[in-house]
């Protein structure tokens, strides 16, 4: 009834509640206090202008060495700086691209991996980008199970509005070798407009063949065989341009282009063997035979010359 009294529900809170519950808010406090003191301290932190001259200095001049010694003394006394982490790792990225020794290099790509994932947490804004830029191509070099990883922050790069002349390009291989073929085509035309290159085109060339489009794969390796000044690059695309008219039945336009291989390259094993396929495919053996020989006169270890001649 109204007017009367009501039992409060609920229990009261106890002196150790109370306590405990004081305590987490301190304890929450400090944390955002703690959080907001790193964040000034370091990924607004702005180094001294000789530090940064001296960086950008050593940065032009590709000295990958000296940026990682320098970074690496200013880092013992700045260890969350955003900026350092960065340099530092991407010096590391650049100078293990550099090494032929893979033990080194892997290191490197190692601690490449360590301080740009720790700059990630510190950065502000402006450096993210970057920071996702390197991290992808890290991790490309990385191999095979580390392909999502470099995808997800090359394509976190290119969704910042961070873009390179080879970032179309990293998406591309990368996109290919996790079997996204049409996506990885779409990146490497892309990039091949923007940075024109014979062996985009043979990689592009490649993966049409790969999907079984001969005719495009014709297309592209016949225009990177034009492009190309190159003559090991005119090789692989005569190579690619071959195997499609083979495809296609097109003996003609396969003997023309391995006569055309030959004649760049007289030591073309090769050359010899295919036309050798050729004029099987056409019925003449005898041909054929005298082809495969000449393959196996260029190299005994021709391993297509051998089957056949033995076969």
């Amino acid at each position: 009834m109204l007017g009367k009294s009501h039992k409060k529900s609920g229990r009261r809170l106890t002196p150790i509640t109370w306590v405990f519950a004081f305590l987490v808010l301190v304890l929450l406090s400090i944390s955002i206090l703690l959080t907001a003191q790193i964040q000034r301290q370091t990924s607004t932190r702005i180094l001294p202008r000789t530090v940064q001259q001296q960086i950008t200095d050593l940065w032009a001049s590709k000295s990958y060495q000296d940026l990682i010694d320098i970074t690496t003394e200013k880092l013992e006394d700045d260890p969350l700086n955003s900026n350092l982490l960065f340099v530092r790792g991407a010096a590391v990225y650049y100078f293990a691209q550099e090494q032929i020794n893979f033990t080194l290099q892997n290191d490197g790509y190692n601690q490449s991996i360590v301080d740009l994932r720790r700059a990630l947490l510190v950065a502000d804004e402006s450096l993210l980008g970057q920071i996702h830029y390197i991290l992808g191509k890290t991790y490309f070099n990385k191999g095979y199970y580390y392909y999502d990883l470099s995808y997800f922050h090359l394509l976190e790069a290119h969704n910042r509005g961070y873009h390179q002349s080879d970032s179309f390009e990293y998406l591309g291989l990368v996109n290919a070798e996790l079997g996204n073929v049409l996506a990885g085509i779409e990146y490497l035309i892309a990039s091949h407009e923007e940075n024109p290159r014979a062996i985009i085109l043979i990689t592009i060339a490649r993966l049409f063949a790969s999907s079984e489009e001969y005719d495009q794969a014709l297309e592209y390796a016949l225009q990177a065989y034009d492009d190309s000044k190159d003559s090991f690059e005119q090789e692989q695309a005569l190579l690619i341009a071959g195997s499609a008219y083979r495809v296609k039945e097109d003996w003609e336009g396969a003997r023309e282009v391995y006569e055309t291989l030959f004649t760049l390259n007289s030591n073309s094993a090769d050359a010899k063997f295919y036309l050798g396929e050729v004029e099987a495919a056409r019925g003449d053996y005898v041909q054929a035979r005298v082809y495969w020989r000449e393959a196996f006169g260029i190299n005994p270890q021709h391993p297509g010359a051998l089957s056949r001649l033995n076969s």
